[in-house]
């Protein structure tokens, strides 16, 4: 007996007509939502010019970014054999042109071999950098308050007390839980709680009790001096920032996902602009806040350190200082309100395009000099820029280099290049091909292992947003949580407390970021020692070791006395002959009870 002949395999046109008249015919196997086609993985043989329609053709892992005009084609159930069928699942076509249903093509850029004749047109440089208010006689903490102001903080204490109020109404308490002790907050004790989770970051310990431990390896008494720990824990539980009763359905389209921080967001998005206008060449990249628990929005970045979590747009200039940023919610958030307030001309771009439209809109026919990655370049985005009298340089994908120049056979250690009228497209060969677009830069010197302008200057200006990421690296105040809004929110306040420091270096102090944060976490913690003659003792008389001594006779007393501190606090006036020489008040204080006191508690004045 013969077998039957087995059918020969079909090409990619054979079988995308087949699709398209089973679509067309109601056939009874047809599963419209069984499996899609690919096109790109049936025919690889095209190497077409990608637009900036395209742009989200080949993303970065991770990314699952809208495409604009996709074709989904479900596969019919039962055709094909082998690969074809397997390999079709949950994928979908790209729309090409000439064929039902897909979209036009943009008319080809025509790209020109004269790199050698090309002269770069620069913008004038029209901006003011620097600061932008009055820091006469500002101390570290005066730099922190123009960021986490005191509207602020009380927008936490009243979200804070309203949820523990509406927690404690409506949920089954265990008789044992400190959740019984909770009395409502105000904007002292907020202070000391936001200082406290900073100076987490600078003294790194495994678990919250290892703060208040009493051990001696470990002990660290200004955390048990400042506040019980007991009620941390409580202040961390309904720590809020949102009035929950106004939280959007999660069925509902375009709600706002990052609602439960939306006022911290929208307070330091425009404080960071308000404080600061950033240097001529800046930088927009992503950063990434770990999270590895379940966020619908959490993104896998392979090439960033934390790899799994939350992703920011950022745009920064060289110091680091942010100045715009927006964090992203999912492919599928709400971003209609975003584009509104974009260009008319920048409707055609694609979502990367748009987001860098969005974080440069303040600083557009400015004359700024723009540094991106190459999820961002595309030659439609650089004219747009252009246009607005904006330069750009940015590293190029391949499939959105012109294939004269892709195509293109060079040697190792050369560079060619083509343009199209004030664009600059480079390859550069070394131990890989280098792609590169620039509207700012000349072609070079070619030959000899000589890199082209375009990539030494992207080599030193891109790295603002990592220079960002690698300052807070090591004073991470962020910690292991099951609510994700919490610690992206202290992630946001500590760029501000970044941003603080960079503004004052800008205004002349000289302090570095270690010495800065411990500056504003004194001030923070202590702000509200507002007793006569407080000193500057601060933490040093509840940290440091002490030992009483008698006042030293002067020429004209051989036995002189002060004041006590503590009972003159209490609006009592005493006289003592002992006092503190290792405070630096060196202040006047009874033995032992006063002494003992004044060392060991932080608001020593209360009965």
């Amino acid at each position: 007996m013969s077998l039957p002949r087995r059918q020969s395999r079909l090409t990619a046109e054979q079988v995308i007509d087949e699709i398209y008249r089973d679509q067309d015919s109601d056939d009874e196997d047809f599963d419209s939502t069984n499996s899609s086609v690919s096109l790109r993985e049936l025919d690889n043989s095209e190497d077409d010019y990608s637009t900036d329609e395209e742009e989200d053709d080949v993303l970065q892992s991770g990314e699952d970014h809208q495409h604009g005009d996709d074709v989904v084609v479900p596969r019919a159930r039962g055709r094909g054999r082998g690969q074809a069928r397997g390999r079709g699942r949950g994928q979908q076509i790209r729309g090409r042109g000439g064929q039902r249903g897909r979209q036009a093509r943009r008319p080809e850029r025509t790209w020109l071999d004269n790199a050698d004749q090309f002269r770069p047109s620069v913008p004038e440089f029209q901006g003011n950098p620097g600061v932008k208010v009055d820091v006469t006689n500002f101390k570290p903490a005066d730099f922190f308050a123009l960021y986490i102001n005191d509207d602020l903080l009380n927008n936490f204490v009243i979200q804070t007390n309203l949820y523990a109020e509406e927690y404690i109404r409506t949920t089954e308490i265990p008789p044992s839980s400190r959740v019984h002790r909770w009395v409502e907050t105000d904007v002292g004790e907020m202070k000391t709680f936001i200082s406290l989770c900073l100076l987490m970051g600078v003294i790194k310990k495994p678990d919250y009790n290892s703060y208040w431990s009493t051990d001696p390896l470990i002990r660290t008494p200004v955390f048990s001096a400042a506040m019980p720990r007991d009620r941390f824990l409580l202040l961390l539980k309904f720590w809020h920032i949102n009035d929950n009763r106004n939280l959007p359905p999660a069925d509902e389209p375009g709600r706002d996902r990052l609602f439960k921080i939306r006022p911290l967001l929208d307070h330091l998005f425009e404080k960071f602009q308000e404080v600061f206008e950033p240097g001529r060449d800046i930088a927009i990249d992503e950063s990434l806040l770990m999270w590895k628990g379940r966020l619908i929005f959490k993104q896998y970045i392979p090439l960033k350190r934390a790899r799994f979590g939350i992703k920011s747009f950022l745009l920064c200039d060289s110091s680091g200082y942010t100045y715009r940023f927006r964090v992203y919610a999912g492919k599928d958030e709400n971003t209609i309100a975003l584009d509104e307030n974009l260009p008319q001309s920048a409707s055609t771009l694609g979502r990367s395009g748009k987001e860098v439209m969005h974080l440069m809109l303040p600083l557009l026919d400015k004359g700024y000099r723009l540094f991106v990655d190459n999820w961002y370049s595309s030659a439609d985005l650089f004219e747009l820029l252009l246009q607005h009298e904006t330069s750009c340089c940015g590293t190029l994908r391949a499939n959105r280099t012109p294939p004269c120049l892709r195509q293109l056979a060079v040697e190792k250690g050369d560079t060619a290049g083509r343009t199209s009228n004030k664009l600059l497209a480079q390859k550069f060969v070394d131990k890989r091909d280098v792609y590169m677009l620039t509207t700012c830069h000349p072609a070079g010197p070619t030959g000899d292992g000589v890199k082209p302008p375009a990539i030494r200057e992207y080599n030193l200006k891109m790295g603002a947003v990592d220079r960002h990421d690698q300052l807070l690296q090591p004073y991470d105040a962020t910690r292991k949580t099951l609510k994700w809004y919490k610690k992206l929110a202290m992630r946001f306040m500590q760029i501000a407390l970044l941003n603080a420091h960079i503004v004052a270096k800008k205004s002349g102090h000289s302090l570095t970021f270690l010495e800065f944060q411990k500056a504003v976490i004194q001030d923070l913690l202590f702000s509200s020692e507002a007793t006569p003659d407080a000193g500057d003792d601060h933490s040093v008389r509840l940290v440091d070791r002490h030992f009483m001594d008698v006042i030293p006779p002067t020429e004209k007393k051989a036995r002189p006395q002060k004041q006590c501190k503590v009972c003159r606090a209490k609006g009592t006036r005493r006289d003592t002959r002992y006092y503190c020489p290792d405070c630096p008040s060196k202040p006047g204080l009874c033995f032992p009870q006063c002494y003992k006191k004044y060392h060991t508690e932080r608001f020593y004045w209360r009965n």
